[in-house]
């Protein structure tokens, strides 16, 4: 293989064209519209000598009154967040000063120890735009006052090096906040002072007591990235602003939310009900749709309500406008208890799959006629899939009399810094093109099950498909959110629900512990994988033949990357042990009827074609790193992409493994595989159960059956027995969910599995363990176990195998993994940490019929799933409550026993 070594660094150069105005004053003019985007600041200008680092501020050395200061935000969503942080720079001609202030309440302690990420800090982040690829410095600063200098772009050493040697740093906590003050001699870390007009900068703070990251207000990308950050403006600089008269406000994305599950919202008036406990906050997330965990697989109509103040300059503007920038699907728009709009497959004519990239801008003026009131806003929305709700913020607009195109508001927000590029909703980066893959006719050849039901779904039949990502960091960070979308695009009417499982830092030998809950419990109809290590030892192999074993769902795998390493020998040795670790991926591939995803290869010949250099594609394009970066996650997931791909000539073959018993057939053929008791009505679309005593049996081979209910009458109930047997007497057909973190958010589980008894049935419940001692130098800790229904349950240790009073509860000890994340981010362990899991049962009783939204929707009901894979028998016997009609049962049996 050949290697090359690309300097590129990781930012843009930004130079702008200077002139000076006609009263003198020099401004700056964007030589591309980043320059405009984002926020900016007045950089005070203070005589040398004036302010003192130590922490603390007074009016004399930081006359900041008629200075507004650099407001921090929660990405994303830009919300101000509960911990108030403001920051204000100072500039004395030779260095640059820099004041943070946050917010700290009583009861939200800092967490003074660990590392960056794990521990309360704040991030800085600036670069000369004057100069062509700039490096970026960056420092990192703690309550306690230490700090550390990096670089992350640009070229290495000299600046961080003399940055850690130069910069002055102090930090005071008390009074309900900690304060930091910093000053950087700029000449000492490559930025030339004379003629400074502008600096990119950004700021991250770091909240540990929730979790919360803060940038500064209106920046667009990571703090490490200058071309999305704010800027700093010296002197009498100024920017040229565009001559667009928008005036923006960006709603809170914290909406109260509410399932309607049997649409009675509207004659309920939840337009503009109270807001009772009905109603639970919810806040917009881009990758989980309606955000909630209580909501995460929720499908169906659901209201989003809020109350809106209308902004004094928005106020002041001739017209106002509503902007929803993405829904997610279907929805209507009331403000002040009337509908102003709808957006729906039928007023837009586009279909369902489309609709969440249509911007949606509703003139409102009219129902703004009392403008000091606030304003109740509720959006009912109609969504198939988890992705359903907002997926982007929600904006109010004042504008001028004319009424602007809702692309071009999109684009002006775009270019403020609100939003990102409508085409960054499907493609993060730009690369070039791919090479022809050399066997085109191959693609998707071992995912036509997927295939079939994403390019046959039409209006009329909507079908549903699901994807899992699993894996370890790479997959983690995959652009999968881009890459549904794309598959949306390409499928409008298929239902497609996708997530992402993965766990960061989990080779195989632990991704295999955590599968149990996380990856054989999803039925999906897909599983996209990934990961390393466990070749072997056996545990990659192990996860793709217990996936076959025990679910239906096709599999996609891709091999690895092709990581940089900044030194010629390490380069040498880390390829070719991926090359051997891909190897053995596909032998796997093959020996388990898997799609293989040749990115290794593929990658190569990709970066060769276009003459770009390893590192171009990995981390920081500099140091070591398995990570890709925007651009190789763009190629990563392009390579996947261009493998779903529908041929109706390749071979087909899953009617055996997913086998639709047709439930009419049991009343017009001799020989139907359903054997029917008691009167059953039949008609065009199924049979129902409408009198007397009716049972439905079917002897079937497999681990799980859905049920399709009659279009028409779907309204009883029936009692499901599995081989003559209630289905909660299996104990297979019980499971757990994966076990939490030290920290909310944090991937790594505390407990990497939790056993389940194979030889008798567990009770559902809710399971919390407690951590009541910890010794991180030791490498111990203990726990007491209670359940919401059985109580007090023993307590244990990971110095041993745990097995609860009850027996309902096991945990080995080479599970217990509290003391490496602890111990990976410095921290100490939280009191009395508790661990949560559920275990539930992987079926319903009683089965309880319910139509579609809509006759076009593939509705299934899932009876059970998880059962042993063998010969069963299903009985069905309807409870005599209402008429029960069933159009289909559908057999899953995966293709190993």
């Amino acid at each position: 293989m050949h290697f090359r070594l690309s300097h590129t660094a990781v930012t843009r150069s930004i130079r702008p064209r200077l002139r000076r105005s006609a009263l003198g004053t020099l401004m700056v003019l964007a030589a591309s519209h980043h320059l405009l985007a984002g926020p900016k600041h007045r950089v005070l200008q203070v005589p040398p000598g004036q302010i003192t680092v130590d922490g603390e501020s007074t009016p004399r050395e930081w006359p900041t009154g008629n200075v507004q200061p650099m407001p921090c935000a929660i990405p994303v969503s830009a919300d101000a967040s509960a911990y108030e942080t403001n920051a204000w720079a100072a500039f004395d001609e030779t260095s640059l000063y820099l004041l943070i202030n946050v917010n700290v309440p009583a009861d939200k302690p800092l967490v003074m120890n660990g590392n960056w990420g794990g521990r309360d800090g704040l991030e800085i982040a600036l670069c000369d735009s004057r100069i062509e690829k700039p490096p970026i410095i960056s420092a990192l600063c703690y309550p306690d006052g230490t700090f550390t200098g990096q670089s992350v772009g640009g070229p290495r050493a000299t600046p961080v090096e003399l940055m850690g040697k130069a910069m002055s740093y102090a930090a005071t906590v008390g009074n309900g906040s900690w304060t930091a003050e910093l000053a950087i001699p700029l000449a000492h870390v490559g930025i030339a002072p004379s003629d400074l007009q502008v600096l990119s900068f950004n700021l991250n703070i770091r909240r540990m007591c929730d979790a919360t990251w803060m940038v500064w207000a209106r920046t667009r990308g990571p703090v490490w990235m200058a071309d999305t950050a704010g800027r700093l403006l010296f002197g009498d600089v100024e920017v040229e602003e565009d001559a667009s008269h928008l005036v923006v406000h960006q709603l809170n994305s914290t909406w109260q939310f509410r399932a309607d599950p049997d649409e009675r919202g509207i004659q309920a008036d939840w337009v503009t009900d109270e807001l009772g406990n009905e109603w639970v906050p919810d806040r917009i997330d881009l990758r989980r749709g309606w955000g909630m965990d209580g909501f995460r697989n929720y499908k169906g109509w659901a209201w989003l309500r809020q109350q809106v103040n209308l902004p004094a300059d928005v106020r002041q503007e001739e017209r106002v406008w509503l902007l929803l920038p993405a829904v997610d699907e279907q929805c209507e728009i009331y403000l002040g208890g009337k509908k102003v709009a709808k957006h729906t497959t039928s007023s837009t004519g586009l279909p369902p799959g489309q609709l969440w990239n249509d911007p949606i801008l509703i003139d409102v003026t009219s129902s703004c006629t009392t403008r000091d009131a606030p304003l109740d806003l509720a959006i009912r929305v109609l969504a198939y899939s988890a992705s359903g709700g907002l997926r982007k913020p929600v904006f109010l607009i004042g504008s001028g009399s004319e009424t602007p195109a809702v692309r071009s508001v999109y684009a002006e927000l775009v270019d403020m810094g609100f939003l990102r590029e409508l085409a960054r909703d499907v493609r993060v980066a730009e690369i070039p093109e791919l090479p022809p893959h050399p066997a085109p006719h191959t693609l998707g050849s071992r995912i036509q099950r997927t295939m079939t039901l994403l390019a046959t779904s039409t209006r009329s039949m909507r079908r549903r498909v699901k994807i899992l990502f699993y894996g370890q960091s790479i997959t983690a960070g995959m652009h999968w959110v881009q890459m549904t979308n794309v598959l949306r695009q390409r499928f409008p009417y298929a239902i497609i629900d996708t997530e992402n499982r993965a766990i960061g830092g989990f080779t195989a030998p632990s991704l295999c512990r955590t599968a149990e809950a996380d990856l054989y419990t999803t039925d999906a109809d897909l599983v996209l994988f990934h990961d390393y290590g466990g070749e072997n030892t056996g545990e990659l192999e192990r996860m793709i033949a217990t996936l076959r074993s025990v679910s239906t769902a096709e599999v996609m795998v891709y091999t690895h990357t092709v990581a940089w390493v900044d030194n010629p020998e390490g380069l040498e040795g880390r390829t070719r042990g991926d090359s051997i670790s891909a190897a053995f991926n596909r032998y796997l591939v093959q020996k388990y009827n898997c799609e293989l995803v040749e990115a290794r290869e593929e990658w190569s010949q990709f970066l060769d074609l276009h003459d770009i250099g390893i590192n171009e594609y990995m981390g920081d394009k500099v140091r070591s790193n398995v990570h890709p970066n925007s651009e190789g996650h763009t190629l990563l997931a392009e390579l996947c992409l261009r493998h779903f791909q529908y041929n109706a000539h390749l071979p087909g073959g899953w009617a055996n493994r997913v086998r639709w018993v047709e439930a009419r057939a049991a009343v017009e053929e001799a020989h139907s595989a359903i054997q029917l008791t008691g009167l059953w009505a039949s008609d065009s679309y199924g049979i129902t159960a409408k009198e007397g005593a009716c049972s439905l049996s079917l002897p079937f081979h497999g681990t799980r059956i859905d049920l399709v209910p009659h279009p028409d009458r779907a309204a009883g109930t029936f009692t499901m027995a599995i081989d003559g047997r209630p289905p909660a007497e299996f104990p297979e057909l019980f499971a757990c969910t994966k076990t939490n973190g030290v920290t909310q958010g944090h991937p790594w589980p505390v407990f990497k599995r939790v056993t389940l008894p194979t030889e008798r049935p567990p009770l559902p419940q809710t399971w919390v363990a407690t951590v009541t001692a910890c010794d991180i130098a030791a490498k111990t800790f203990q726990y007491e176990l209670h359940g919401s229904v059985t109580g007090s349950d023993g307590s244990g240790s990971n110095q041993s195998d745990f097995l609860s009073k009850s027996g309902q509860i096991s945990i080995n000890q080479r599970d217990c993994f509290l003391i490496r994340p602890l111990t990976y981010r410095k921290m100490d362990c939280p009191p009395r940490l508790q661990v949560t899991w559920d275990v539930y049962p992987r079926f319903v009783q009683p089965v309880s019929l319910k139509p579609a939204l809509d006759r076009s929707i593939d509705r299934r009901l899932t009876l059970f799933s998880g059962l042993r894979n063998g010969p069963h028998t299903l009985t069905l016997t309807w409870n005599g409550d209402a008429p029960a009609g069933i159009k289909a049962l559908v057999v899953h049996r995966p293709p190993m026993d």
